[in-house]
């Protein structure tokens, strides 16, 4: 088990292929999907077995959040490519709500871009949100990144985030 990030209050580590409960069990909350695309909990095991398979192959993955103090499961992040705009790399990341608001998401947000930005040679690191998601948006500011132009998927428009290498090196973020 690889551990992509720890501080004195999370650790950002691979998942255990026991851990897929906890994985699908985040995605029971409707206050914690409320921004996320709808999927089925065979859809959310699939994901959880592409991650593990991910694992060593790729810098792309989803990763367990932890925290240090009981090792609590907080919730799980991502970076991957960026369906919309090639080169891109987009990072993610949903939270129980019990670890809302506690700045989780933020350090997240600046273990991610640190990650992504090692591990690829992508020139931008981004990020969406739905466009009520406040508090995602407000980490993503808080973690360096720009508000873009909204971004329109399919028959919804979402909050478009941007951080560039270049911004991310002179020490923005």
């Amino acid at each position: 088990m690889r551990i992509i990030y720890q501080s004195s209050d999370i650790i950002i580590r691979e998942f255990l292929p026991e851990e897929q409960v906890l994985f699908t069990s985040l995605f029971e909350d409707e206050e914690v999907i409320r921004h996320l695309p709808r999927r089925t909990r065979e859809q959310y095991v699939e994901i959880f077995q592409a991650s593990l398979t991910a694992y060593g192959n790729s810098p792309f993955s989803r990763w367990g959040i932890f925290t240090t103090a009981g090792s609590g499961f907080a919730g799980m992040c991502l970076i991957r490519e960026f369906a919309d705009v090639p080169g891109q790399v987009e990072l993610g990341y949903s939270l129980g709500r019990s670890y809302w608001g506690r700045g989780i998401a933020t350090e997240c947000v600046r273990a991610l871009t640190a990650y992504g930005f090692a591990g690829t040679d992508t020139a931008e690191m981004v990020a969406v949100t739905t466009l009520e998601n406040i508090g995602s948006q407000k980490a993503l500011l808080k973690g360096g990144f720009t508000q873009q132009q909204n971004l329109k998927r399919a028959e919804e428009e979402l909050a478009y985030f941007l951080l560039s290498r270049a911004e991310y090196e002179e020490g923005k973020a």
